[in-house]
């Protein structure tokens, strides 16, 4: 709004009458800022709404928001108190909600009641104290709109406790409690000094003016007294001058609130639920006849002396008050409270006895100025033994695996060394350096995009192992369980953003094992594969003349092989049929399978049912660029025997990585025309056949023992 102070040396600066009016209406009121300090809050109490302010990051830092980016949205009116009525000004920013604090002040009653009795009693107010009424919004930041109704509401006509012990003799129900807001001074039902000292003055108004959250979730409001901000306390002559200094006093209030079923509710007689009561309980100085707060006076001569500034330090079980008289007469300060006994912790003044503001509204809010948490990132390498991606109970550690930071413009921030459980960690806290965790790093600052951490795969505690499938664990927390690696040539990255202070991430894993193939699910990421290697480890499966020889690894592909006659003669016409299989919810990549046939055997052609098919003297291979998942692919190869070919029995193998399966059929030699019938003809070829496989396994065996 407009300024409305005085322009010009000859102004009434002391009177200043224009801004008497403006205390609560014009002007900023609280601000606070988002957990991940991206989003600054500011009430704006002129236009009585809520400015949110995207702000940018720049290496950790905030920067001014974008032009166009700014959001304003107006406060509720409350279905019991007028538009004109509703003065919003606290803001607390509490478990990604934002709690917005206002109060129904009553001055449009009050207007109506002065419009026919210019000189009304504390009686003929009543309806407008009764529109006296504090309220608690709370405000979605993601999708920028208040709820509909108050998450709290309560009345403001509780008794309190006296402004100065010597209003106390006029009339004990008007010598502290909350007033509508008024821009008269001294109107005719304000609270009367005696008349001992008739320039001690008050006029009570409630601004919700904070709002703060302690460690057990209980709510804390702070109320500033309009007053205090619209008169100075040492010879105030009033906006229109007069012959008399007025001592103008303020009386704020400090007040809990608690969930009930989760609804919100204010303190009664001096407990909320659980807390309390505390020795305030029947002081009859606030809600229910007592007040929770109770040490929030100076005695004997103040009952109330809050100036409605809050703060909590989390972990201390305490909230810290800004107060007049916090030590001494006639000085501001800070008390603090211990929020679960309301006992007294300590006080602190901050302006000496003399100053003009004495007992008046000399300080606002307070706010924690703490060295900001550090933040921690790290977490475990391990051997992946069924390649799935995502760690199991019996899946063991790597140690010794070199780890290391790298900041986004790709420094080297730190080197940390793999501990007997896998475990790595870089911190930006204080602490001694181990081989495993590495503090002190200045360069892993907050809410900054691009860090990496990188692992070698080529490094010696690696060897024979290979990077598994990344980020295949899609279930809820499941980054914590799953492998977040991608390999990038030969190195293993994880590419993070930091959160703000404490914002800790103990969720980058890396899972290794000794299978060459990239299994690389096709969604959400797609790292690059490693084209044509194989996946060792499997078993052999060698099967015999017509059966079917099948290999597969957990987490990889299966592979089988078929022939369709188990005996053949020279000049026959053989088909070996290879299947391999992708069992897997994820697309595989880089495939490549290739069969050796024997040069017993011509081959007469080769195909398949997916990929490209090529043939190279006696070997036939076909390649996969992406093998889908829950799929498979056929190669058929049609060969015919040899002429001359007798005796032996081909074996014919498919490989995929190290995955082999195998089919055998035997060659045996044209029998005797001697018109034979057929039923022991069977067994003949049985007999034949079992002879050359009993040699062929006899080679096998001295074949194997010679590699020993």
């Amino acid at each position: 709004g407009a300024n409305p102070h005085p322009n010009g040396m000859a102004a009434p600066w002391i009177q200043d009458p224009g801004g008497f009016v403006a205390p609560g209406k014009i002007g900023l009121g609280d601000m606070d800022i988002s957990s991940d300090e991206t989003t600054l809050y500011v009430m704006n109490l002129n236009q009585r709404e809520v400015i949110v302010l995207p702000l940018g990051l720049s290496g950790g830092a905030p920067t001014p928001p974008a032009a166009g980016s700014i959001i304003r949205r107006a406060v509720p009116t409350p279905g019991n108190c007028p538009a004109a009525d509703v003065r919003p000004f606290a803001l607390k920013y509490y478990n990604n909600t934002l709690y917005v604090g206002m109060v129904c002040t009553g001055e449009s009653t009050l207007q109506q009641i002065l419009a026919t009795n210019p000189t009304p009693t504390l009686a003929d107010i009543q309806p407008a104290k009764n529109m006296l009424r504090a309220y608690v919004y709370r405000f979605n930041p993601g999708s920028n709109t208040f709820e509909g109704a108050p998450a709290l509401e309560f009345p403001l006509t509780y008794p309190r406790g006296t402004i100065n012990f010597f209003f106390t003799g006029v009339d004990p129900n008007n010598d502290g409690e909350w007033l509508p807001w008024t821009d008269t001074w001294l109107p005719s039902y304000a609270p009367l000094s005696t008349a001992q000292i008739p320039t001690n003055i008050g006029n009570p108004q409630p601004i919700l003016s904070d709002i703060e959250f302690d460690d057990n979730g209980f709510m804390l409001l702070g109320f500033r007294d309009r007053f205090g901000d619209q008169a100075f306390s040492q010879t105030d002559f009033s906006p229109t001058g007069g012959p008399n200094g007025y001592d103008a006093y303020q009386a704020g209030d400090l007040l809990i609130a608690c969930q009930n079923g989760g609804a919100w509710q204010i303190e009664n007689n001096g407990q909320c639920l659980g807390r309390g009561p505390s020795a305030g309980a029947g002081n009859n100085e606030g809600p229910g006849g007592g007040e929770f707060f109770y040490n929030e006076q100076y005695v004997p001569f103040h009952g109330e002396i809050a100036l409605g500034g809050l703060t909590v330090l989390p972990g201390s079980s305490e909230v810290v008050t800004t107060v007049f008289d916090a030590w001494d007469t006639f000085e501001n300060g800070t008390q603090t409270y211990n929020v679960l006994t309301a006992a007294l912790a300590r006080r602190v003044q901050l302006f000496a006895p003399g100053t003009l503001l004495r007992k008046g509204a000399g300080l606002g809010d307070l706010e924690l100025l703490c060295d900001a948490a550090p933040i921690e990132i790290g977490n475990r390498v391990w051997r992946d033994d069924d390649l799935d991606g995502v760690q199991d109970p019996n899946e063991p550690p790597l140690a010794g695996v070199t780890v290391q930071l790298f900041s986004p413009t790709g420094a080297l921030l730190g080197t940390a060394i793999t501990d007997v459980d896998g475990g790595y960690y870089f911190s930006s806290g204080p602490g001694t350096d181990t081989i495993s965790a590495i503090y002190n790093i200045a360069g892993l600052t907050f809410n900054t995009s691009g860090f990496e951490v990188r692992i070698d795969t080529t490094q010696p505690a690696l060897t024979g192992l290979f990077l598994t499938v990344p980020n295949n664990d899609g279930s809820p927390d499941g980054d914590f369980r799953d492998s977040d690696g991608i390999l990038q040539g030969v190195i293993a990255v994880a590419t993070f953003n930091t959160g703000g202070p404490g914002d800790n991430n103990h969720t980058y894993d890396f899972g290794f094992n000794n299978s060459q193939v990239q299994v690389t699910p096709t969604a959400p990421t797609t790292p690059p594969g490693t084209p044509g290697t194989p996946v060792p480890g499997a078993t052999p499966v060698a099967g015999t003349g017509g059966t079917t020889g099948t290999v597969s690894q957990p987490g990889g592909p299966t592979l089988s092989k078929i022939v369709d006659r188990p005996f053949a003669l020279p000049g026959d016409t053989i088909t070996w049929t290879v299947v391999a299989s992708n069992p897997n919810p994820y697309d595989l990549t880089n495939i490549t399978i290739s069969d050796s046939v024997p040069g017993e055997l011509i081959i007469l052609s080769a195909s398949s049912s997916a990929g490209s098919v090529s043939v190279s003297g006696q070997n036939v291979t076909l390649t996969l660029a992406t093998f889908p998942a829950n799929s498979t692919v056929t190669i058929t190869i049609v060969t015919r025997v040899r002429d001359g070919v007798v005796g032996v029995a081909v074996e014919n193998v498919a490989l995929l990585g190290d995955l082999r399966a195998t089919a055998t059929t035997v060659i045996i030699s044209g029998l005797p025309r001697t018109g034979e019938t057929p039923w022991w003809r069977l067994p003949l070829l049985l007999g034949m056949g079992g002879s050359v496989l009993a040699g062929y396994a006899l080679w096998r065996r001295q074949r194997a023992s010679n590699q020993l």
